[in-house]
């Protein structure tokens, strides 16, 4: 058995079709993972690694996009101590809540526009 394969075994890989995505994550070490986000391109990508790159337990984040012609977007996350899962649902709600307010300047600054 070669090596790479022996590292490939340590991988779980659970996918989540619903959600387009596919998250693999080593079976002893939470702290490491690599998620692809099927349908999804630099937007997301970038907003995420910045995002992430601001919490105080990332220790590495970067995403690619493995060709121009798929629409795949890899993101690789290590942690210090967190489970890298938590801390990518830290990343989302924080998005989210950005896109809201963002949302809200929005509407708000349509409103007076149209007095």
């Amino acid at each position: 058995m070669s090596e790479e394969s022996s590292v490939e075994e340590e991988w779980t890989e659970k996918k989540h079709k619903e959600e387009g995505l596919i998250v693999q994550q080593e079976q002893n070490d939470k702290r490491c993972a690599t998620y692809t986000f099927n349908n999804e391109d630099h937007t997301l990508g970038n907003l995420l690694r910045t995002v992430l790159s601001g919490h105080s337990d990332v220790e590495f984040v970067g995403y690619s996009i493995p060709h121009p012609s798929e629409s795949k977007m890899n993101l690789r996350l290590q942690t210090i101590t967190h489970d890298t899962n938590d801390v990518l649902n830290e990343g989302l709600r924080t998005v989210q809540n950005l896109v809201k307010t963002l949302r809200a300047s929005f509407v708000e600054a349509v409103k007076v526009s149209q007095k």
